[in-house]
């Protein structure tokens, strides 16, 4: 997924995909969200925090996902803690 900013430049994009897995026998369909990157330019307009929040709310909207794993580097969970 991408976001463009007010000039049309793709300013952030965000990896999204969905899984079956199967819990104590019953398949649940979950999601997964991964490789948030942001232009350089753009890192303090929030671009990137948009992208995650618009991909969680499509992937419950669009697939109504059991739930949504975050896949990111350690150094940035106390961020992605920050954000919600």
């Amino acid at each position: 997924m991408l976001v463009r900013d007010s000039q049309g430049r793709i300013a952030a994009s965000v990896g999204i995909l969905t899984r079956n897995i199967i819990v104590d026998g019953v398949p649940i369909l979950v999601g997964g969200i991964g490789r948030i990157m942001t232009q350089t330019y753009d890192q303090t307009q929030s671009y990137a925090i948009a992208a995650l929040q618009y991909a969680v709310a499509f992937l419950n909207e669009a697939y109504n996902v059991a739930f949504v794993l975050l896949i990111c580097h350690s150094d940035l969970v106390p961020f992605y803690r920050r954000i919600g």
